[in-house]
């Protein structure tokens, strides 16, 4: 990566020595040229501008190695564009599911919530079916020892 940098910012020298030389002014080449955080060592010439033949253009393989970087750039960038617009669908997916999963685990919770009620109200029931039955067992016994003792007598 620190390659690249370092490239960039020398093919950005490199053009904007050899844009001083066609017939741009310096403040709008210094203007488009983005200054690099990670290459701080490389500073803009400060020399007189280079002056070329009296074609006054850049050589060439310097402005094809620039057209390079840009078309490797933009290729970058649209496949940057499709992974984020990709990732972009993989989030809504992941949310809509994770809602989904949050209202399915909603559901769960108010059942459980129910049977623990059904359960609770049906233990009271056996609970109280339990004491009546021990109470009428109880009037029984007592009915049958109490006519007992009375026939005794």
């Amino acid at each position: 990566m620190l390659k690249h940098h370092a490239l960039l910012s020398l093919l950005c020298c490199m053009v904007t020595s050899a844009s001083w030389a066609v017939t741009e002014p310096a403040t709008t080449t210094n203007a488009a040229v983005k200054p690099n955080p990670v290459a701080t060592t490389t500073t803009p010439p400060t020399s007189a501008p280079l002056r070329q033949g009296s074609s006054g253009t850049a050589p060439a393989n310097v402005s094809a190695t620039l057209v390079d970087v840009q078309q490797k750039h933009k290729l970058e960038l649209a496949q940057q564009q499709k992974r984020l617009e990709l990732l972009e669908q993989a989030n809504q997916k992941a949310l809509a599911q994770n809602q989904e999963l949050q209202l399915k685990n909603d559901n769960l919770s108010v059942q459980v919530q129910v049977l623990q009620s059904e359960r609770s109200a049906q233990m009271f029931i056996y609970g109280a079916v339990t004491f009546g039955i021990g109470i009428l067992a109880g009037i029984v016994i007592y009915s049958i020892l109490y006519t007992r003792r009375r026939r005794q007598w």
